[in-house]
């Protein structure tokens, strides 16, 4: 596989990713009050790869 980029949501799959040397993107997770943090973080790296989001709707 060749993705475009890699999003670890939460610090723990960023350490995974991390440790596999695949240089991902970090995002907020959603849990325990994160939920506002990642839905920004989310629509920032779609509408940088130049995908809808929910604001562009």
């Amino acid at each position: 596989m060749q993705p475009e980029r890699i999003v670890a949501i939460g610090r723990k799959a960023e350490r995974a990713f991390n440790e596999l040397e695949a240089d991902p993107t970090y995002v907020r997770h959603p849990s325990h009050g994160g939920s506002k943090k990642f839905a920004a973080g989310m629509e920032a790296i779609l509408s940088d790869m130049g995908l809808p989001t929910a604001a562009s709707a």
